[in-house]
């Protein structure tokens, strides 16, 4: 029995299956535990069902849970087939025929993997290391991230809120300050050249 990987983080398949609901293209990179292909166990995506190496199908069963709630899709060769298979005592040695679980976000996991190994993918990548990523790292570093001292998702949700409070604030504080510094310049120059002061003007605009 094959079981699937934990979903990890934000890369999870309830997260790539609500962007497409909502019609967002999601650059999420796919990582954690999730295999794409199951060494030995090719899978037809068109008739939903795998192959294993002696040419006998597993196709869909039934629908699962695993140990977080979320949804499984079971997949079962047949028992004859197992039965009189020569591999069977080194494939499934203590059960009966060969099952495979995936979860029920297995299309989305695929879509989202190939968006990511795209070229536009690969320029994605790069842009979210510049932009997204050093944010959450000064989260964690500077902003009390590194661990949350609260039991519900509610007041996680506070203390991260509170967090990017307080980077956007310095972030603003450090825009603001350098905006208003352009503005002067701006209206010193702008003061030069009304009151016909040619010389003062181009002093003001390149010693500033």
């Amino acid at each position: 029995m094959i079981q699937p990987g934990r979903q990890c983080g934000y890369s999870n398949g309830g997260n790539y299956a609500l962007l497409k609901q909502w019609k967002i293209t999601g650059w999420i990179p796919v990582f954690g535990q999730y295999k794409l292909q199951i060494e030995g166990f090719p899978y037809d995506p068109h008739v939903d069902h795998f192959t294993c190496s002696q040419g006998k199908r597993l196709p869909f069963k039934t629908f699962d849970r695993n140990a977080d709630r979320g949804w499984l899709k079971v997949y079962r060769a047949d028992y004859q087939d197992c039965k009189l298979c020569p591999l069977k005592p080194n494939c499934v040695p203590k059960s009966q025929c060969r099952q495979i679980v995936r979860t029920v976000f297995d299309p989305f996991y695929r879509r989202a993997l190939e968006r990511q190994l795209s070229r536009r993918g690969k320029r994605m990548k790069k842009l979210r290391q510049r932009t997204v990523v050093p944010v959450f790292g000064s989260l964690v570093e500077f902003y009390g991230l590194r661990k949350v001292n609260v039991r519900c998702k509610s007041g996680a949700h506070k203390v991260m809120m509170m967090a990017a409070l307080a980077f956007n604030l310095e972030k603003y504080m450090k825009f603001t300050t350098q905006s208003t510094v352009n503005q002067t310049i701006a209206l010193k120059v702008e003061w030069s050249w009304a009151s016909g002061d040619t010389c003062l003007c181009f002093t003001r605009l390149y010693l500033n």
